[in-house]
C-alpha cells in the first residue's frame, strides 16, 4: 500500500510546484504623473496622432532687419477629433547653445482625423551676423488633447489669384444653421509648397453679418512675399469647426 501511494504523492508534488512556478510576479504599482499641459498620446497604438511634415526654415526682410523663421506642416493622421495641438520647436545659435520651445501653437489648433495645421514660428531678428545657425532645428509633435467631434457645415468651394494682389476664396454654409462665425487658418506657401505664413482669423466679410444655409461669400487676403528672392505663390484654407456657429 505505502508502494502505491507513492508514485501518487510525487504526481501531486510535481502538479503543485509546476503550477507555483507559473503564477507571475505582481507588477510594480505605476507612480502617478500630475501634469498642468494636456498629456501627449503621440504614439502609432491609440487612436489619436499628430504627425509633422514638410519643414523649412527661411530669413523674412522686415526693413530695416531680418527674421528667422521655422515652419511646416502638422496632421492628425489618427481616427480622433484633437485639440489644443502643439508642436516642439529646437534650434541653435552660431556658438551652437542649443536653444528650446515647447509652445508653438499650429492654425487651428483643433484638428479633425485628416485635417492639417501649419505653424510659423518667429525664431528672432538678426541684429548681429551668424547670431543663429540658420536652418539647424529639429521640430517634433507634442502635446494635444482628444476632444469629440464638431460639425462640418462650412467649406471651400473654391479659391484663385487676382493680378497678384489678392488670394481669393468662395466659402460656402454646405449645413442647415445660420452661421455668423467662422474661424479658420490661412496658411500661405512658397512654390515648393513650404509654409510661410500661417494664422487663425474671423473669415467674416465686413459687409455680411450673417451665412445662410447654401449662401456663399467670398473672402480675400492681400498676397505678401517674405523677401525679394522669397515668393508666395499659394494659399490654403482650413477651419476650426469647433468655431463655425
Amino acid at each position: 500500500m505505502k508502494f502505491k501511494l507513492l508514485p501518487i504523492l510525487l504526481i501531486i508534488s510535481v502538479f503543485v510546484i509546476s503550477g507555483c512556478a507559473q503564477q507571475p510576479s505582481p507588477s510594480p504599482t505605476p507612480t502617478a504623473i500630475t501634469t498642468q499641459t494636456p498629456v501627449s498620446t503621440n504614439t502609432p497604438t491609440t487612436s489619436a496622432q499628430l504627425e509633422v511634415a514638410n519643414t523649412f526654415s527661411y530669413l523674412k526682410d522686415v526693413s530695416p532687419n531680418q527674421w528667422y523663421y521655422i515652419t511646416g506642416i502638422v496632421k492628425n493622421v489618427g481616427k480622433d477629433p484633437v485639440k489644443h495641438a502643439r508642436v516642439n520647436v529646437t534650434y541653435y545659435l552660431a556658438d551652437g547653445t542649443r536653444k528650446y520651445n515647447d509652445n508653438i501653437v499650429p492654425w487651428p489648433p483643433r484638428l479633425e482625423p485628416g485635417q492639417k495645421a501649419a505653424f510659423a514660428y518667429q525664431v528672432g531678428k538678426l541684429e548681429t551676423p551668424n547670431q543663429f545657425d540658420i536652418g539647424n532645428y529639429k521640430v517634433e509633435p507634442s502635446t494635444f488633447q482628444v476632444t469629440e467631434k464638431a460639425i462640418k457645415d462650412i467649406e471651400i468651394v473654391s479659391k484663385k489669384t487676382d493680378d497678384s494682389t489678392y488670394f481669393l476664396a468662395t466659402v460656402k454654409n454646405v449645413g442647415n444653421r445660420t452661421l455668423t462665425r467662422y474661424v479658420a487658418s490661412v496658411t500661405t506657401y512658397d512654390n515648393q509648397g513650404h509654409v510661410l505664413d500661417a494664422g487663425g482669423g474671423l473669415l467674416i466679410p465686413s459687409d455680411l453679418k450673417e451665412l445662410l444655409p447654401g449662401q456663399t461669400a467670398e473672402f480675400k487676403k492681400v498676397i505678401s512675399h517674405p523677401s525679394k528672392e522669397l515668393k508666395t505663390t499659394d494659399f490654403d484654407i482650413e477651419f476650426d469647426y469647433s468655431e463655425v456657429k
